[in-house]
């Protein structure tokens, strides 16, 4: 019977206490990123936001169809490449809760794409290109975590410091508003 010292043990504790603890907050980072969005008018209390990230955004408007989604993006887009241009309305919503933090990278900045952490205050969101016309606003960006994704979110300006979300959905990277309408007509829309 082989006998262990007492550093190896020590050693086999460290590891497995690290291991577990990592774990631990994968799943845990996991789950509470896979909570669906939910209607405002089905919900009495939202969601819990995540520790250190920004608040969940509520839509209004989850099951918009084709036709009201290529409509919301005609018209005379003024297209945003940097967080600190979209409206104050907008950048609120992607702030942590309380904080002037942003949960989102301006094109080229770095950001975690993948689910291993290497910086916690670096954002899991960044941003492709916006566009504001009037009084409405789209924001496409990559989110990061377990599986790099695309994701574009509708909204409704009612002020410049207050939007209100109506849709999100996954599509993408696209670089440009027209290649994003086009990709949404050829979407199964018809």
């Amino acid at each position: 019977m082989s006998h262990f010292s007492k550093g190896s043990l020590l050693g086999l504790l460290i590891l497995a206490t690290g291991f577990g603890a990592w774990f631990y907050f994968r799943v845990w980072r996991t789950a509470s990123k896979d909570k669906p969005e939910i209607s405002l008018s089905r919900l009495k209390k939202g969601p819990e936001p995540e520790p250190g990230g920004p608040v969940p955004i509520m839509f209004v408007e989850p099951d918009m169809n084709c036709s009201e989604r290529r409509a919301f993006l005609l018209g005379d887009y003024k297209i945003l490449r940097s967080v600190s241009d979209l409206p104050g309305g907008i950048q609120k919503l992607y702030a942590a809760k309380g904080e002037s933090w942003t949960g989102m990278a301006d094109p080229g900045k770095r950001f975690e794409a993948t689910d291993v952490i290497t910086d916690p205050t670096l954002p899991l969101r960044r941003l492709v290109f916006a566009g504001v016309a009037q009084d409405r606003a789209f924001v496409h960006y990559e989110q990061g975590g377990i599986g790099r994704y695309f994701v574009v979110e509708f909204f409704r300006l009612k002020s410049s410091e207050t939007a209100i979300g109506l849709w999100r959905g996954f599509y993408g990277p696209v670089k440009s508003i027209e290649e994003l309408r086009r990709l949404m007509s050829e979407s199964g829309c018809k």
